[in-house]
């Protein structure tokens, strides 16, 4: 597995900032004390979870799929 390169980073759909959305969320959840302040962060950190996976899996893929191992049928 590789890392990303900057330039990688803002070609993916949505460059860095739904990583920086995802560290957010997780800081938040990690932070809340209260009953009300935890459902909210639940709420974003899946709400970021979701973004971040949108913008950056359909890049994995492609990137997977073109030069990655293919079986035979």
């Amino acid at each position: 597995m590789n890392e990303l390169t900057t330039q990688e980073m803002e070609q993916a759909s949505g460059g860095i900032w739904p990583i920086v959305g995802f560290a957010l969320a997780v800081a938040g959840k990690v932070t809340a004390s209260g009953p009300v302040s935890w459902a909210a962060s639940s709420a974003s950190l899946a709400l970021a979870s979701y973004q971040l996976m949108d913008a950056y899996a359909p890049k994995i893929g492609q990137q997977q799929a073109v030069g990655g191992f293919c079986p035979a049928p």
